[in-house]
């Protein structure tokens, strides 16, 4: 009698084991998850990008993580959601209203009085 062994299978999400015909994810919300943290990371890149890459007050631009986008105005949308939105239409126009600054001058800028004594 020869016994096979059934190699397992993990989500890539969530670690969970694969049953049956589950291939990459064990659930659809870990699938839409997955899908939505790509286009979320890719436009977070292409937003960068158009405001120039680096810090716009000190020059920062070496981890993309640490940079924010400061509104000098009212903000229509928060930019976390930007990956929903065309890009043309909301997302650069957005854009246009915001500075590109790191986590130390974007902390500043909200609070100046703040400063070491």
């Amino acid at each position: 009698m020869v016994y096979t062994t059934i190699m397992e299978r993990y989500c890539v999400r969530c670690d969970k084991p694969l049953i049956g015909r589950q291939r990459k994810y064990c659930r659809i919300s870990c699938k839409t998850s997955d899908a939505i943290d790509k286009r979320r990371r890719e436009t977070k890149l292409r937003a960068v990008a158009y405001k120039g890459n680096k810090c716009q007050r000190c020059g920062y631009g070496r981890n993309v993580a640490a940079l924010t986008f400061h509104h000098r105005e009212g903000k229509e949308f928060t930019p976390s959601k930007m990956y929903r939105h065309n890009w043309d239409k909301v997302v650069r126009p957005e854009l246009d209203k915001c500075d590109l600054l790191c986590l130390n001058c974007h902390a500043e800028e909200h609070q100046p009085q703040a400063g070491v004594r």
